[in-house]
């Protein structure tokens, strides 16, 4: 109760002036407490209307990412309190202005225990080390590629070997043509299987996180034939069964169209995109065109807007099932039941999960008689992902799909309006070109818009994931979405329906010009000269920020929502700011690289180690890197200017804001270069002491640590490590974390 009330709070003086028309009061300074500014969030969220539901997915990805950034493992019990502690929040403000913010918190903590459960429950068993083993699987799964084809195996069973952890599960190549062993069969094989792959750098990709939540503890290669020991190909399990139809609709169409077309039909059906040759793949990224590989939004459209329209077109040509009943509501109906059929041949992933059920509760809500097409149901659909898989918060597919129809669903409500208001503000006469002219204009001005709004939303994930933003992707897009929306699609949906009945060759041919038109426009938009443009690798919070700004932006509305912008910038601005390390030393010490202070980089030649070097090269944009080596003594042919690199047979230094760094590649030389050295790293183990520089990094500590990262300045020295940046998680080899070490010179 305030003092105009008539009781007075303690400490304040009474008014000089109370009657009406005296001078107004002078408000005393008062300084806020932090219940008054939890209330002041509170009731800025409900003045937002119901925006703060748009929140509730942020703030589960919020819990979710903050589970997946510690370092080791939490216990059980800081789950059960966190979420016993919102719960409580939450039950004794439902009635507070701060209701909004209690049941945000709440939902971070419902993120942070569903991560937690989802690895519980998993609990996939990785291998400890690599070797020789005679494997023993189930086949779960065929990639048929254009050199070889591989198999993930379940059930596993192995013999002949040391390994004391027996694998969740294993994915083998088997190098060279030749049949492959169907889906369900029991086989035996023999093969040098290892962990899967650790990050090629701190903050890189993690291979092994990504095996574990597909359930794979060991990957490697097989030498020798394949021995089928039991047929059960003909089970009938509905996962059987499903993997059945998907292998024969990818063998049945790669068999019908050509070698190059075959594979990408047969990814746009069923989402196997193994067999597609690389330079294709690569046209495809730098046009900006690959998404059209990943089943999403725009192909389960397609697919349930031909079902939709044919269905209603054949019901409606007969008049006593159009005039008896709701066509439209029928038709949605069988609309949904083929949208779940084209989500179970997809294989489920993130991208058609999210497009399934985003179609799904806007056909629901055609037979309800409501418009479902809003932000809400974009929200509904990721707040539903994210509880039923909280590791796709991390990868691209998941990041990439949501922004992208967040973007256009928050740009459509916006030029909705925007066309509202001008219509009403126009009198109404002749236009100025024919309705044709126009409507074709509005057609190619709309495709335009919807993929610069796209590309402009999935850009900045694009440059986090795979280090390039492709520049021509409007072009390309001007011409394959178009084509796919209108022949290669609805083809493709009338040659599954076919199938069962051996007719499907027509529609696949035609399937197949709609694609060579797709192929066309991305060749032709990759030989522009800037199809596509390098970036930095970045940090997670960069992303995060602009992440997180962006979504301010498109969810409030008023002078409030700009605030994101502010946000978003941050982000932009420590992306920019990010300096690429001086040093980089691969996990098995095979690779080594060094940055020029022009940029330019020079890499050991390893031919062992091409994917860790074409990883670098992506990363930190070092295509024209040159090459030394340390062993064989070569000169160096590095573009760099300075040429502070010089190799001799005992291994190379580098100089760099006046420190050396020595690497050292026999133990000849160590207690030379431990001498005069700031940093020194050993191909080889260390035997004797090397006390004199600051860093020393050996073959021991590459092992056990893995990839390293150095940053050289004049005054310090830092490194980073993979061990270091995963930390011990259920998906990490054994070993012992390390945190970013600095070591100060003076």
């Amino acid at each position: 109760m305030s003092a105009s009330d008539g009781v007075l709070r303690p400490g304040l003086r009474p008014p000089r002036h109370t009657a009406e028309g005296g001078r107004r009061l002078r408000r005393l300074p008062v300084s806020p407490s932090p219940v008054s500014v939890w209330a002041s969030l509170g009731r800025t969220f409900l003045d937002g209307g119901e925006c703060w539901s748009l929140l509730l997915p942020v703030a589960l990805a919020v819990g979710i990412g903050g589970y997946f950034s510690l370092r080791t493992e939490p216990e059980t019990w800081i789950r059960w309190a966190t979420m016993s502690g919102a719960t409580l929040i939450a039950l004794l403000g439902r009635r507070h202005p701060t209701a909004p913010l209690s049941v945000l918190v709440l939902a971070m903590a419902i993120g942070f225990a569903a991560a937690q459960i989802r690895v519980q429950t998993l609990d996939t068993r990785m291998l400890e080390r690599t070797g020789w083993a005679t494997v023993t699987g189930t086949v779960r799964q065929v990639e048929v590629r254009p050199a070889d084809h591989r198999l993930t195996l379940s059930d596993i069973a192995l013999a002949d070997t040391r390994h004391r952890v027996v694998p969740s599960g294993v994915r083998v190549v088997v190098r060279g043509p030749g049949p492959s062993p169907p889906i369900g069969s029991r086989v035996r094989v023999r093969a040098r299987i290892g962990p899967p792959s650790p990050p090629i750098a701190p903050g890189a990709f993690d291979f092994r996180r990504q095996a574990y939540f597909l359930g794979i503890g060991a990957v490697g290669f097989v030498a020798g034939q394949i021995d089928v020991l039991a047929d059960r190909s003909g089970g009938v399990t509905w996962r059987a069964t499903v993997d059945r139809v998907r292998a024969h609709v990818s063998t049945s169409v790669r068999a019908a169209l050509d070698p190059g077309i075959g594979p990408i039909a047969a990814a746009l059906l069923t989402g196997d995109r193994s067999g597609i040759p690389e330079p294709i793949l690569e046209n495809l990224r730098q046009t900006g065109l690959a998404h059209l590989l990943a089943i999403s939004g725009l192909h389960m459209a397609l697919v349930v807007g031909t079902v939709l329209f044919g269905l209603r077109f054949g019901f409606a040509a007969i008049p006593g099932v159009a005039l008896r009943w709701p066509i439209k509501k029928v038709a949605a109906g069988v609309a949904l039941a083929a949208a779940g059929g084209y989500l179970l041949l997809a294989g489920a992933p993130v991208p058609t999960q999210r497009a399934f059920l985003m179609v799904g509760l806007v056909l629901i809500g055609q037979m309800l008689d409501r418009e479902a097409i809003s932000l809400r149901m974009v929200a509904l659909a990721a707040v539903i992902v994210l509880l039923l898989f909280p590791e796709s918060l991390l990868g691209p597919s998941f990041q990439m799909s949501f922004a992208a129809v967040t973007a256009l669903i928050a740009a459509y409500e916006a030029v909705r309006v925007w066309s509202a208001r001008r219509m009403s503000m126009r009198e109404d006469g002749p236009g100025l070109l024919p309705k044709p002219v126009t409507r074709l204009g509005c057609y190619v001005g709309g495709v335009a818009l919807t993929s610069l709004i796209a590309s402009a939303a999935t850009a900045p994930f694009a440059a986090y994931h795979f280090q390039m933003i492709p520049v021509s992707g409007t072009v390309a897009n001007l011409i394959a979405v178009p084509v796919t929306a209108l022949v290669t699609m609805p083809a493709g949906v009338v040659a599954l329906l076919l199938m069962p009945f051996g007719l499907e060759q027509i529609p696949l041919s035609t399937m197949g010009w709609g694609i060579q038109a797709t192929l066309w426009s991305a060749e032709t938009a990759a030989a522009i000269p800037v199809a596509a443009t390098a970036a930095s690798a970045a940090p997670v919070w960069s992303i995060v920020l602009l992440a997180l700004g962006t979504l301010w932006v498109v969810i409030w509305s008023g002078p409030f929502r700009w605030a994101g912008l502010v946000i978003a910038g941050c982000g932009a601005v420590g992306w920019g700011l990010v300096t690429p390390p001086a040093v980089v030393v691969s996990a098995d010490a095979d690779v080594i690289g060094v940055r020029f202070s022009d940029g330019s980089w020079a890499v050991s030649t390893d031919r062992r180690a091409a994917f860790v070097r074409a990883g670098w090269q992506r990363r930190w944009g070092s295509e024209d890197a040159a090459e030394f080596d340390a062993v064989d003594s070569r000169p160096l042919q590095a573009r760099s200017r300075d040429r502070r690199l010089t190799c001799d047979g005992f291994g190379c230094v580098y100089t760099l804001a006046g420190r050396q760094v020595a690497i050292l590649t026999t133990p000849e030389a160590i207690a030379e270069d431990c001498g005069m050295a700031s940093v020194v790293i050993l191909t080889v183990p260390l035997r004797g002491p090397c006390d004199g520089p600051d860093v020393l990094i050996d073959l021991k500590t590459i092992k056990a640590l893995g990839a390293h990262s150095v940053w050289i300045g004049r005054d310090h020295v830092r490194t980073e490590t993979v061990s270091g940046a995963t930390g011990r998680r259920p998906w990490t080899s054994p070993g012992t974390a390390a945190p970013a070490q600095i070591v100060d010179s003076h």
